[in-house]
């Protein structure tokens, strides 16, 4: 079956949202993109690999605990403690981590429960006791996952639910490695930003961007690179024989052509040679090359807006400052957000099932995270200080606005 190019350039208008122009087709953007363009672009693109890289270490820049009460304050029960160390011991936390990058670029992944019971993957969980039981986690790409079988009976309440899945370990950096092995239910999970398959890559909205990008840093490298190396515009003496000029070369008339083509090919292989004609004469053409810096930052503002991360927090310190801090604000807020609405629920939904197996003793009923917008030493110290500072004005008109333990907790200190 052919395409039909009208449909196909209809699809792009509508794509766009440009009703005259078919700027997909014009610009050289995709219509469709694949989890390869993703990956693609992920692994060769720096501004690209800088965002998800960016995110995922912010987000698991310290382990979280899972705990078995909403006391935060309480220390660490000895099951919390040795659900910590397991995952960190075995860095089960690592294999998280790079599913969550996989989820980011792909719009979601699959993780595979590799637990000790004896049984194969196809196998339904049963009898483990322990969290030794957990042995590893392994990231799946999107791509790697097919569902095999699901729930044919309609009156069912799960009906539609996959009942096997089959999946590609090409990649997989364990004994499954290059398999296709069929995986029960029990021991796969989805992972993404909304814990189903409909969420959305984190590279698309700024996909087009990142390939402007890299046509403007492409030509700026070759255009440079052009000019550097002079590549030469032969021109045929008024006076020249074409016929002399082969016989002085031992080689037919026809073969002229492809013969000075060798030479300025060899000449242009380096730098230091010397290209020697006869009868002509060469010329070099320059290119005038604009500043690419404005146009490229405007690709480069366009996509740090479509994954929410300030410039200076994408890029680095480009003018020689620090990024601000509303910036450094504003990203740890963003990123607290995502481990509030995000991740706590995914590892909610990993704890729930690794109860049920019989991994984790008890119900796991919060995540606790380490907080990213606390103040900084100095920072606190200039707060309480200042604290201090109204209050010994405040004697001046009666009772002082803040208590001594107000100010001993703005300070860090609890008791």
């Amino acid at each position: 079956m052919g395409f039909d190019l009208r449909r196909l350039n209809g699809l792009a208008k509508w794509v766009s949202g440009d009703r005259k122009h078919n700027i997909y087709a014009d610009f050289g953007y995709p219509t469709k993109i694949t989890t390869k363009n993703l990956r693609e672009i992920y692994e060769r693109h720096a501004v690209a690999n800088a965002a998800i890289s960016k995110i995922v270490s912010k987000s698991w820049s310290t382990p979280p605990k899972f705990r078995l009460t909403q006391d935060f304050a309480s220390p660490l029960s000895p099951a919390e403690t040795g659900i910590s160390d397991h995952f960190s011991k075995n860095r089960l936390w690592a294999r998280i981590n790079e599913a969550d990058t996989r989820s980011l670029i792909g719009g979601y992944c699959a993780v595979i429960l590799r637990i000790a019971d004896g049984k194969d993957l196809s196998e339904q969980v049963e009898g483990v006791m322990g969290i030794e039981a957990l042995v590893d986690i392994v990231p799946v790409w999107r791509d790697k996952i097919d569902v095999k079988a699901r729930v044919k009976d309609k009156a069912a309440d799960d009906y539609g639910a996959p009942t096997m899945y089959q999946v590609s370990l090409a990649d997989a950096a364990n004994d499954y490695a290059g398999q296709i092995v069929d995986v029960h239910p029990d021991r796969i999970m989805i992972v993404s930003e909304t814990g189903s398959k409909s969420a959305r890559p984190m590279l698309e909205a700024g996909y087009n961007d990142l390939l402007n990008m890299q046509k403007i840093s492409g030509a700026g490298g070759e255009g440079f690179w052009r000019n550097a190396k002079g590549g030469p515009v032969l021109e045929l003496d008024k006076d020249a024989n074409i016929q002399v000029m082969a016989d002085l070369a031992g080689i037919p008339v026809d073969e002229l052509a492809k013969k000075m083509s060798d030479k300025v090919e060899d000449w242009q292989k380096g730098f230091d040679k010397l290209l020697m004609l006869d009868g002509m004469t060469a010329s070099t053409v320059s290119i005038t090359l604009p500043n690419p810096k404005e146009f490229y930052n405007i690709c480069s503002q366009a996509f740090a807006a479509s994954v929410s991360i300030p410039m200076k927090i994408l890029f680095g310190s480009q003018t020689g400052e620090r990024a601000s801090t509303e910036d450094a604000r504003e990203w740890a807020q963003t990123i607290e957000s995502r481990r509030e609405n995000n991740l706590s629920p995914m590892l909610l939904a990993l704890a729930d099932r690794l109860t049920k197996f019989g991994v984790f003793a008890a119900d796991v009923v919060a995540i606790q995270w380490d907080s990213l917008t606390d103040s900084g030493a100095d920072t606190k110290m200039k707060q309480s200080k200042a604290m201090a500072e109204i209050n010994a004005r405040g004697y001046q008109f009666g009772e002082p606005p803040f208590t001594v333990e107000e100010i001993r907790k703005t300070f860090g200190v609890d008791e």
